[in-house]
């Protein structure tokens, strides 16, 4: 028997540090790419900072996974620890601000503030329309921070339950508020696929169609097996939950990045192949030079 030849224990935990590893990188780059450039104060205002959770929960996930790997490893050479090391400078997650919360905020304080832009923007009015506003400004107000969560005790990170949380599942994003996220700059609700973005400006590089995000929408459901009707309901009423939107934004960032590790492979391969049945034969034809002087 081969001293060194592997065991099956070693060959199986060689097969799942590849899949573990991959998924790790991916959960990095997702976070790198989509998420990190846009942390500032604005992702705490709306959707994207649920988006940005979903993102963080992902890479812990995975991390998790390789920490357990690497806990089971066993003490071959061949089986290096996963590197599961994320820096703050690049992984870390801002502190949520207090007005982040429904329970820190006050109706009155933000219908003032509205009032003061609405003023500067609007023309002038009567007393009866000021009063008027000011009272629908004040409802509206309290309709925006009855959707607010609330602070947990003593202000520690929101919990969210991921992969199920009902807050996100009952949450509707329209197709037109990802559509203006997406031109408006900042954190993207729904990244362009890369294949599509080429031959376009800067200015229309994130732009995606209502028709476009329709059809993601769709076909995204629809491998989720959902039914035709729920379906149909998203589709024509032109909206997403929250928690199949973080789901669909995942799940094409995975897709077109293992569609250009595929097609790298595809390359080289080719290239490869090209070289071994065109080998340079730089002896021959030098024979062949000489043979006819």
């Amino acid at each position: 028997m081969n001293p060194d030849a592997k065991k099956p224990s070693d060959t199986l935990i060689t097969k799942d540090r590849t899949v573990i590893e991959k998924e790790v990188k991916l959960a990095k780059d997702y976070w790198l790419e989509t998420i990190q450039p846009h942390l500032n104060y604005r992702m705490f205002s709306d959707v994207g900072y649920y988006v940005a959770r979903h993102a963080r929960w992902l890479l812990d996930e995975a991390v998790k996974e390789a920490q357990g790997w690497n806990q089971k490893r066993g003490h071959s050479d061949s089986n290096a620890p996963l590197n599961v090391d994320l820096p703050w400078d690049k992984f870390g997650m801002p502190e949520v601000p207090t007005t982040f919360y429904a329970n820190e905020l006050e109706p009155e304080y933000l219908a003032e503030i509205a009032a003061q832009l609405v003023r500067n923007q609007g023309p002038a009015q009567s007393p009866d329309e000021a009063i008027k506003t000011a009272h629908e400004l004040v409802m509206l107000a309290e309709l925006y921070i009855k959707d607010r969560p609330y602070n947990p005790i003593n202000g520690k990170e929101l919990q969210i339950n991921f992969p199920n949380d009902g807050r996100m599942n009952f949450t509707r994003i329209s197709f037109a508020e990802i559509q203006n996220r997406n031109q408006g700059g900042g954190l993207l609700l729904l990244p362009p696929l890369l294949c599509k973005v080429k031959q376009k400006t800067p200015g229309e590089l994130n732009s995606l169609k209502l028709t476009a995000i329709k059809e993601a929408v769709r076909l995204f459901l629809g491998r989720q097996k959902r039914s035709e009707e729920s379906i149909n309901d998203c589709v024509n009423n032109q909206w997403i939950s929250l928690a199949d939107l973080c789901s669909m934004r995942w799940e094409r960032f995975k897709t077109e990045r293992l569609k250009q590790q595929d097609r790298a492979r595809t390359r080289e391969a080719r290239k490869a192949r090209s070289k071994t049945e065109n080998p340079k034969q730089p002896a021959a034809r030098l024979q062949l030079f000489r043979s006819t002087v």
